[in-house]
């Protein structure tokens, strides 16, 4: 099974990218689809005191954003320990495309502080909805530079070269337009799926069928334009990646993938008919999409190892295998989610209070 499949030392920084890259895209998932949902929620109008999802994302996303930054410094280091030349060589021939994610972040971060306060929301709904657009424009750039950057670092000596004598800044494949369709679908179920939990804690679910509507529309259309654009992906893949993909080594990630498309449909089915965001339906929502991202980020490795001479890049595995070190970065690893974990819990337990008063304050007779 891939990726046990693998030489001893490269199965090992593999299942450890892959754990660590999981982490990071749940997290990720739910800043960029949370902040095209805010988009469409402004853009109709809606204001944080009347829209639960307005309100939950503009309080939530800049400390999930932070949690989507540090979950990813894991996976970039054993991706550079499995991928060193690929990785780097990308990131010097897009130049100076690659180094404006940095800057494009920093926009998107300072902005989501300004969406968290009441300033912008007292301003007329152009300069807000124009705000909440600069907002997901950065993190869909970001998105597309990543994906960018991983197909490029895939495609061999004799891209590369064209690549560096043409000059350009940017690598448009044929395949990267079904990738990012995926990428930018998939994250809505994921989030959806994330949000149901603070939603239906400390309210009254009453009061939230609209918002479990919106929430399971929001996630079928996701799960449905996903689906279409992994089937495109398919059929525009290369022979030997699509053997990668849909071969015996993937069946468990594969059944893992069928599961967790059932069980989504099945949640979102019983919450739009219940128009209520039931402990079973949120149970059963979570595990689709968990099954679903790690099926998905195992199938887009098997294609980057379909591409690449692994044999090559064993002796460089074998090497980092030997150098100590890998307790010390459990143990912080295991301290970082524990203090992530924490803030959490210390935000939802005095965030609560907040929520009820101006819930309160909706159910008051105006005088």
């Amino acid at each position: 099974m891939f990726p046990l499949d693998q030489p001893g030392p490269t199965a090992f920084y593999l299942t450890l990218y892959l754990a660590t890259f999981v982490l990071h895209l749940l997290p990720m998932a739910y800043v960029v689809a949370g902040a095209a949902v805010l988009l469409v929620r402004t853009l109709a109008g809606a204001r944080p005191v009347d829209d639960p999802l307005a309100e939950h994302f503009r309080q939530w996303l800049p400390f999930i954003l932070s949690v989507a930054i540090t979950a990813g410094v894991a996976p970039l280091l054993f991706l550079q320990i499995l991928y060193h030349r690929e990785f780097y060589t990308a990131n010097v021939l897009l130049f100076s495309r690659w180094m404006a994610i940095l800057p494009v972040l920093v926009v998107g971060f300072y902005l989501l502080y300004l969406m968290k306060g009441d300033w912008l929301w007292q301003r007329p709904l152009v300069v807000r909805v124009t705000a909440a657009a600069v907002i997901f424009a950065s993190f869909a750039f970001i998105g597309w530079s990543w994906s960018e950057n991983h197909l490029l670092s895939t495609a061999g000596q004799a891209v590369w070269t064209e690549q560096y004598v043409a000059g350009r800044l940017n690598y448009l494949p044929g395949e990267l337009w079904p990738r990012i369709g995926i990428w930018l679908s998939g994250v809505f179920p994921v989030m959806a799926a994330i949000v149901t939990w603070p939603l239906a804690r400390g309210e009254d679910n009453a009061d939230l069928s609209a918002t479990a509507s919106r929430l399971a529309m929001f996630a079928a259309i996701g799960l449905v334009v996903s689906l279409a654009c992994i089937g495109w992906y398919l059929g525009v893949l290369e022979p030997a990646a699509r053997t990668a993909v849909l071969d015996a080594p993937l069946r468990v990630w594969q059944a893992a993938f069928v599961v967790g498309a059932v069980l989504q449909f099945a949640a979102w089915i019983l919450i739009w008919r219940a128009g209520r965001l039931e402990p079973l339906p949120r149970w059963l929502a979570t595990a689709g999409a968990l099954f679903m991202v790690a099926a998905l980020a195992v199938g887009r490795e098997a294609i980057r190892t379909s591409r690449l001479d692994m044999t090559a890049l064993l002796p460089r595995h074998q090497a980092a295998a030997q150098v100590g070190g890998f307790w010390l970065f459990a143990t912080f690893l295991v301290i970082n989610f524990a203090a992530i974990a924490g803030c959490v819990y210390l935000v939802a337990r005095y965030a609560r209070p907040v929520e009820a008063e101006r819930a309160m304050d909706k159910r008051r007779p105006q005088r």
